[in-house]
């Protein structure tokens, strides 16, 4: 089947309607809101949509248009183009190319001579009221000023008082004119000391500067008295004991007379502590055990790391109880540990006499011993653990 055209000798009566187009291409209606033919076309690259037809004379707003090459009717009546800037300018206008030059041109023509720029003498003390005329006085006040300067340079003395030259004081000086500083300058020098003076202060090496005794030098032999040296601001090099005060050195091998005010000499420390006895009291460490602590936990104090530590000797005390009767539990025991370096291990042994506490004792890979507890029934619970490091051996 082959589409045909048709031709309609007197024309087609759109009837308006307020329905939408049904998005088929070449659609053609009259919109019954706006009067306005509108038609179903796609622009190339948009779909089928409803698009108005432009008309002549109605009102219509119109997007993705390209003007080429616009020509301004400057022959247009009415308030489009302004031709004569003389008069007036409106902001709504464009002024065409000739009317810019005419202008313009008039506009220098009448300011291209001095005397035809105005001046304002409202500071200046001339009298002249344009350019031309204020050059013309200025030029007039010079060379009267000239032929004064001229007989003011002829002047061999008097040409000009100090006292009539100004100065601005700087740093002490007060005086503002030559005059009045010259004066202030002269009696500074004359209360200045003498070089004989500056010589006789220089060679002092004592009763000088506010100081009533000798001048320390750095290099200077001497002996200073009523000193106090900070040791947080100071170093004091090469003590010789020798030298220092009696009492201060402790030199007994027992170190006989000790008190808070004397330093032990080396030797004397050393004689003293191999003087002690070989079974020395080793002081003991106290830790809280809690109650029904079922997760091992480590014990404060107790980390022995394989790397440095082959072996460890504890003893140990345990006391546990709460407000119920009977619930106290003694334990008194040591603690052996050995490393095992090549199997990377630690091995325990834990012998206790008395009760058993309920704790258990553990040692990790990496040396730190842990424990577990029991629980143990009723109120304000006690725990604790006192142990005394007895010997270890390095690796």
């Amino acid at each position: 089947m082959s589409l045909k055209k048709e031709r309609f000798i007197k024309g087609i009566i759109l009837a308006p309607d307020s329905l939408s187009l049904d998005n088929i291409e070449g659609e053609l209606k009259v919109d019954s809101s706006t009067g306005k033919i509108q038609v179903t076309l796609k622009d190339g690259v948009n779909p089928s949509a409803a698009r108005e037809i432009v008309t002549n004379s109605q009102s219509q707003t119109l997007t993705n248009k390209t003007l080429t090459s616009p020509v301004i009717d400057t022959s247009v009546s009415g308030t489009a183009i302004e031709t004569d800037l003389s008069a007036s300018a409106s902001s709504s206008k464009l002024v065409t190319a000739s009317a810019v030059k005419t202008y313009v041109d008039n506009s220098v023509a009448s300011k291209d001579q001095a005397s035809e720029i105005s001046y304002s003498n409202a500071t200046s003390g001339l009298v002249a009221t344009n350019v031309q005329a204020a050059i013309d006085e200025v030029e007039g006040r010079l060379d009267t000023a000239q032929s004064g300067l001229s007989g003011h340079i002829s002047q061999a003395t008097d040409a000009h008082d100090a006292s009539a030259i100004s100065v601005v004081p700087t740093g002490n000086l007060a005086a503002d004119d030559v005059q009045e500083a010259l004066v202030e300058l002269q009696t500074d020098v004359d209360s200045r000391a003498t070089s004989s003076t500056l010589t006789s202060h220089t060679g002092a090496s004592s009763g000088v500067h506010g100081v009533t005794g000798s001048v320390v030098g750095t290099s200077d032999n001497q002996t200073l008295t009523t000193k106090t040296i900070d040791a947080d601001n100071n170093t004091i090099s090469n003590l010789e004991t020798d030298n220092l005060k009696a009492g201060v050195l402790n030199t007994s091998t027992s170190l006989s007379g000790a008190s808070d005010t004397q330093l032990p000499s080396a030797l004397a420390v050393k004689s003293y502590v191999d003087a002690l006895p070989a079974a020395i009291i080793v002081s003991q460490s106290s830790f809280t055990i809690a109650n029904n602590q079922s997760s091992a936990t480590n014990i404060t104090g107790l980390l022995f790391n394989p790397a440095s530590f082959r072996s460890v000797k504890i003893d140990y005390a345990i006391y546990r109880q709460t407000d119920t009767a009977s619930s106290a539990v003694a334990q008194v025991g040591q603690l052996k540990f050995v490393y095992n370096t090549q199997a990377t291990q630690w091995f325990m042994s834990d012998d206790y006499a008395g009760q058993d506490s309920g704790v258990e004792f553990s040692i990790t890979s990496a040396g730190q011993i842990q424990y577990t507890s029991t629980n143990i029934s009723g109120t304000n619970y006690v725990g604790t653990l006192k142990y005394s490091l007895l010997k270890t051996f390095g690796v």
